[in-house]
C-alpha cells in the first residue's frame, strides 16, 4: 500500500496501441495479490459493516470508547471498499476526466485519506484509554463528548490534504506519470512514513505502555487491599478494564505489524533512491499483503478480545438493531464507575497497607 510512481509491469503485456490515443486503455490482472486484496477487502467490507450495525443503533453517543470504535470501523470499512481491485487505466486521455483519474484513483488517493484517518482515531482512542484507567474520575471531564466529535472533525478535515501529495501525477504521454523531482519524493517519503505511521504510532506506543503500568499498579494495590480485608473488593472492575485495554493494544500491534513495513520500505527506498526498483518487486507485494490485514482485522479482535460483542452481533440477526442506552465498549468503565474510587475507600477502610 504505497504510492505508484512508475509503469505496473503488467502493461508491458498489452498490444500496441498508439501512444496518442483519446480513447481510454482499461486491463485487469489476477495476479494472487489482486486475489488476496479481493478477499480482505470483501471480508473487511462485512466485518466493519457488521461494527458500524453493532454500534450505530446503540444510544451510546455519550460513551467515547464507543464513539471512537464506530469512526474507526467507519474508516476501516471505506478503507476496505476502496481495496477493491478494480481495471487500471493504461491509456488515459489527456482531457479533465483523465487527469482527474491520475491524481485520485492511480495513486489511491482516497485509501490513504481513510489509511491516514484510521491512524489517528486509533490514536486518539489509546491516549482515551490511558485517560480512562489512569484518571477514572477526571475521564468525562477530559475526554468529552464534544472534544471527542471536534477530534473527529480535525482527522478527517487534515486526511484530505495530507494525503494531496499526489497532484503532481500528470497526463504524460498517455499515461499517468509522476512529475515530482527525485528530491522532493525523498521529502514526500520521509514526510508520509511519519505523519502516517511514525507520529500515531509514538502517539499509541506510548500511551499503551502508560496504561499497563498503571494497570500494573492498579492490580497491585487490589491484591493488598484484598489481602488486609481478605476479600471485599470484586476484581470485576479490573477485569473488564483489562480487557478493553488488551482489546485496544491488540488493535494497535495488527496497525504497526501490517501498515508499518510498507511503509518503512518506502522511506527507505526513497531515500535510496531506489523506489523504481522497489515497487512490483517480491518484496513490495509481499509488504502489500500485510498491509491489507489492517482495515480486515478488527472486527475479528473485537469478537475474539470481547464477548459482548460477539453477543452484540448475535442479537443484530435475531432482534434486530439494538436501541439500548448502555455502552457495549465502555462497559466496564463507565457501568462499574471507577476502580480508583473502589481501592481508595477499601483502603481508607482497611487502613495502610
Amino acid at each position: 500500500m504505497v504510492e505508484m510512481d512508475t509503469t505496473d509491469p503488467a502493461m508491458a503485456t498489452l498490444p500496441n496501441i498508439p501512444e496518442e490515443t483519446s480513447e481510454w486503455v482499461w486491463s485487469m490482472t489476477w495476479s494472487w495479490t489482486n486475489l488476496l486484496q479481493l478477499i480482505f477487502s470483501l471480508v473487511g467490507s462485512i466485518g466493519n459493516l457488521l461494527v458500524i450495525l453493532v454500534l450505530a443503533g446503540r444510544q451510546t453517543a455519550r460513551y467515547s470508547m464507543d464513539v471512537f470504535i464506530l469512526a474507526l470501523a467507519v474508516a476501516d470499512f471505506l478503507t476496505s471498499v476502496v481495496m477493491i481491485p478494480v481495471p487500471m487505466a493504461q491509456r488515459v486521455p489527456d482531457t479533465i476526466a483523465g487527469s482527474l483519474y491520475c491524481k485520485v484513483i492511480y495513486p489511491s488517493y482516497l485509501l490513504w485519506i481513510f489509511v491516514f484517518s484510521s491512524a489517528y482515531i486509533l490514536a486518539g482512542m489509546s491516549v482515551e484509554r490511558f485517560v480512562a484507567v489512569a484518571y477514572p474520575l477526571h475521564r468525562h471531564h477530559v475526554i468529552t463528548k464534544r472534544r471527542v466529535y471536534i477530534f473527529l472533525a480535525v482527522v478527517g478535515v487534515l486526511s484530505t490534504p495530507a494525503s494531496a501529495q499526489n497532484l503532481k501525477v500528470e497526463v504524460i504521454g498517455n499515461r499517468c506519470q509522476d512529475t515530482k523531482p527525485m528530491n522532493v519524493k525523498i521529502d514526500i517519503a520521509i514526510y508520509l512514513f511519519f505523519s502516517r505511521v511514525g507520529f500515531p504510532v509514538l502517539t499509541m506506543v506510548v500511551t499503551q505502555v502508560l496504561t499497563a503500568v498503571v494497570l500494573h499498579g492498579q492490580h497491585k494495590e487490589l491484591e493488598n487491599v484484598l489481602s488486609a480485608q481478605k476479600g471485599g473488593v470484586p476484581s470485576i472492575h479490573l477485569t473488564a478494564r483489562n480487557n478493553i485495554v488488551k482489546m485496544t493494544a491488540t488493535v494497535v500491534a495488527v496497525f504497526i505489524l501490517s501498515l508499518g513495513p510498507s511503509n518503512l520500505m518506502f522511506m527507505i527506498t526513497g531515500l535510496r533512491g531506489t523506489i523504481r526498483s522497489h515497487l512490483f518487486s517480491p518484496l513490495y507485494y509481499v509488504l502489500n499483503v500485510f498491509a491489507f490485514i489492517n482495515p480486515t482485522a478488527n472486527p475479528f479482535i473485537y469478537a475474539a478480545r470481547y464477548p459482548k460483542f460477539r453477543t452484540a452481533i448475535k442479537d443484530v440477526f435475531t432482534k434486530g438493531l439494538s436501541k439500548t442506552k448502555l455502552p457495549l465498549f465502555d462497559q466496564g468503565i463507565d457501568h462499574y464507575l471507577g476502580v480508583g474510587t473502589q481501592i481508595t475507600n477499601a483502603s481508607a477502610m482497611s487502613g495502610p497497607i
